[in-house]
């Protein structure tokens, strides 16, 4: 089981931090192995304050030891209603569990969220789908329990935000953006709480490359001692 990248203790540490993570590859087309009807799915641990997590379908473990703000690769599983579990790594203890829907050749991401005492799942459907020539394809995930709704400001780094309408407005905790279409190019993303241009989590300058679809994840919740931050997940290699 391949993982795509812990986050250093002291890069987590940091309230306004945005993290790119190089994801696992989402494929065009799903392997069918045996000529099966297969999707693919991958877990990420957005619960602040978490264990490390296994993930479990069917009771069958998929990926181990997930630490928080960590996302597996695309794992190939089978259609139909699977049971799906986030359980404490290396024991039986259910921190949360859920049914979820597969369907042929889709992509399909789970996440462990809210903090770990009321620990909770986001099952979303991933659109590989290539942009235009030229474009981009991006989508906000807002996992940040401490946040509440949140407005997403996409802009040319160091833009004042005066002025500037958000591309995303008013989203709310668990709420996601769906994929937006933007030419390739270098933005700064910085997400403020609705209706305030106060930035709570900040890219900085992010090159982004024709043909790439991404989803963005918002992180963290100061009263459990866990700042803001977020990762980028590549839901397509161009």
């Amino acid at each position: 089981m391949r993982r795509i990248q812990r986050l250093a203790t002291a890069v987590a540490l940091l309230a306004t931090t945005f993290i790119a993570i190089a994801c696992g590859k989402g494929p065009s087309s799903i392997i069918t192995p045996d000529g099966k009807d297969f999707g693919a799915i991958r877990f990420i641990n957005a619960s602040p304050n978490a264990p490390g997590l296994d993930a479990l379908i069917n009771g069958n473990i998929f990926e181990q030891d997930l630490v928080y703000a960590e996302a597996s690769e695309y794992i190939p599983i089978r259609t139909g209603t699977p049971y799906a579990q986030f359980v404490r790594t290396g024991t039986d203890q259910t921190l949360a569990e859920t049914e979820i829907g597969i369907a042929k050749k889709g992509n399909f991401t789970l996440l462990a969220v809210n903090p770990a005492s009321s620990m909770g799942t986001l099952f979303v459907s991933d659109d590989y789908t290539a942009p235009a020539t030229g474009q981009i394809r991006v989508r906000f995930l807002h996992a940040a329990p401490g946040a509440g709704d949140v407005d997403i400001y996409v802009t040319a780094p160091g833009a004042n935000l005066a002025g500037v309408e958000p591309a995303v407005s008013d989203l709310p905790y668990l709420g996601s953006s769906g994929y937006l279409e933007a030419p390739a190019g270098t933005y700064q993303v910085r997400i403020c709480p609705a209706g305030t241009k106060t930035v709570a989590i900040d890219s900085g300058a992010l090159q982004t490359t024709a043909g790439q679809v991404l989803t963005a994840v918002a992180l963290g919740d100061p009263a459990v001692g866990v700042p803001f931050g977020a990762i980028a997940l590549e839901d397509r290699f161009s």
